[in-house]
């Protein structure tokens, strides 16, 4: 996998987080595995499906061209973290409950508080805003000690250049 496509499935663990909040219990995590190609029974070519859910295997079947799509990757990781943890097919019942029980989370949040995801995004743009301080500020020490070490290096190198001046007037 590409280093971009390495870094979404890195999001797992936060939407796994994210999902289990908003439960009871914590279902065990399914494995994760990656598909370029899917075919039909027939044979033919599924350019459709963006993911899968094996019961048997506990695992989690993704579409490669989805990792480049953050918006349709969490769609298609959450869906079929849906079936694993209703262990439903999409038209039950309880399906479609485990989707309106989290949308009921964040609407009645939002009901409750309407300031709730704004507040919270400018938090989130706080701690971003200081990480790319943080950032900025090693960045520009390690600039300074970059210019230190060249100066060190140029310091030094002008000696060996001297003392081998010198040695030169001595040996003359």
């Amino acid at each position: 996998l590409l280093p971009h496509e390495r870094e979404m499935l890195g999001l797992i663990p936060a939407v796994d987080a994210a999902i289990y909040a908003l439960m009871d219990g914590r279902p065990v995590a399914p494995k994760v595995k990656i598909f370029i190609d899917l075919h039909t029974k027939r044979g033919d070519r599924d350019e459709r499906t963006e993911g899968f859910y094996h019961r048997r295997e506990n695992t989690i079947y993704l579409r490669r061209g989805i990792l480049s799509n953050r918006k349709r990757f969490l769609i298609a990781y959450v869906h079929e973290r849906g079936h694993q943890i209703t262990r439903a097919a999409d038209p039950d019942d309880a399906f479609r409950e485990y989707f309106e029980e989290i949308a009921w989370i964040f609407i009645d949040g939002q009901v409750n508080d309407p300031n709730a995801l704004s507040q919270r995004i400018a938090a989130l743009k706080l701690e971003m805003d200081d990480y790319l301080h943080q950032l900025h500020a090693a960045a520009a020490r390690e600039a300074r000690i970059t210019d230190e070490l060249a100066a060190a290096d140029s310091l030094a190198f002008g000696m060996v250049d001297r003392l081998t001046a010198r040695e030169d007037e001595i040996d003359a």
